[in-house]
Order: C-alpha cells, then structure tokens, then sequence
C-alpha cells in the first residue's frame, strides 16, 4: 500500500472516530441538560439573558462611538442575532425583550433551501411579528424554506456583515470554549463570515460542560460563554 493511500486511510478513519467521539459528548450533553429541573432551567435562563443584556447595552455603546454619532442613543442599525430555543435550551425570551426594547434590529435563524440541501441565513424580525409570532421559521427553526417563500419575504435578510452581536446555541462546551452543537455545521460555516467587530457569544448550562470536546478544523472555538 503506498503512502498516499495510507494517508487517505487514517484520515477516514480519524474522521470517523471523531464523529464517534462527538456523538458520544453530544449523547452525554443533551442528557446532563435534560436532567436540570425545568424551575431551575427557567433561574438559569433568566441569569444568562441579564448577562446578556448588560452585554447588549455594552456593545451598542461602543457601536455609537464608532460611528461618531453621539445623538444615537438607540439605533436600528445595529443588529444582534438570537435563536428561537428548542426544549430545554437556554431560554433566550427575557433577552430577546430587552434588545426589542433597546430598539435595535433582530434576526432569527432561517434554514433555506439551496441546490445542496440548505443553509442558514438570518432574517429580521419585527417586535409585533415575533409577539404575534408570524415568522414560521421561529416557530419552526429546522424547517428549511425556499428563498422567495411567501411565508418569509416579509422578513428581510441581514447579511453576516450587518450583524453586529450573535447568541449562539450549544449543545456542548469545554474549558477552552470549543462548542459542540447538533452536528449540522451551520454555526461553524456562519460564524467565519462574520465581520471582526461582531460580539460573538455562546450560551449554555453550566451542566453542559464537557472536559476535552473532539475538535476539527472547521470547528471554531467561541471567544466568550455565558452560563449559569
């Protein structure tokens, strides 16, 4: 067998005890978080969005500043990205409030419809259209849509660079901020087009944690985690 193919071999094999590895982690995660009692899942939520928040009000300060424009004490422009919570996620609702509140622009995740399958993408959503919840991929965040679906071209699509902080989910994190989610890889091909001045920040029980997740070279390791 020549060296090549060797090569080619031991990657597929690495490649597949990887996958293993992370489906074990991800088994042992999903477990530990469903076993938190949902009183103290709802305590934990809430003390993870006012971080949230206070992060919120922090990174819209220094948006103003950057744009020299003192008037601007709140601004539609600046644009901060949430998820819409399967059970027994982090809780995003108290958060998502607060940033309606502080008047600035939120968008959702979309799974869209492309000629390999789908992709995520993210559209803005209206504080009337997400408390009257009109938008059907909040309500049903892994249904994928066409592009020019009627039931999302009221919502409009904020390109990565417009975005200015992101929340994202985990299943799973370590103490070097690896994060390990379902599998599906749509943070790990969103994040990198990303602007550099985007706040980027994962959310998780501390339950959670996982010592040494398997890591690849497209995952990509989160700068900040908030927990509780």
């Amino acid at each position: 067998m020549d060296l090549q193919k060797q090569t080619m071999e031991r990657r597929g094999m690495n490649t597949a005890h990887s996958a293993d590895s992370k489906q074990e982690a991800r088994s042992k995660a999903i477990a530990a978080r469903a076993a938190i009692p949902d009183e103290m899942r709802i305590i934990k939520s809430q003390a993870i969005a006012k971080k949230l928040s206070s992060l919120l009000e922090e990174s819209h300060r220094a948006y103003v500043r950057s744009i020299d424009r003192p008037d601007l004490t709140s601004s539609a422009s600046f644009c901060v990205a949430v998820y819409s919570a399967f059970p027994k996620e982090v809780d995003l609702t108290p958060f998502i409030k607060d940033a309606y509140a502080s008047h600035v622009r939120v968008a959702f995740p979309c799974m869209t419809k492309t000629g390999q399958g789908s992709e995520m993408i993210m559209r803005s959503i209206s504080h009337a259209a997400w408390l009257t919840e009109e938008a059907p991929f909040v309500m049903s965040p892994i249904k994928s849509f066409a592009l020019d679906d009627s039931r999302v071209q009221p919502f409009k699509v904020v390109a990565p660079e417009e975005i200015d902080m992101i929340v994202v989910p985990m299943v799973a994190y370590d103490e070097t901020h690896n994060r390990l989610g379902y599998g599906g890889g749509n943070y790990d091909r969103f994040l990198p087009r990303l602007k550099d001045s985007c706040v980027i920040v994962g959310v998780a029980f501390v339950e959670q944690h996982l010592p040494g997740i398997p890591r690849e070279s497209t995952d990509i390791p989160l700068k900040s985690i908030y927990t509780a």
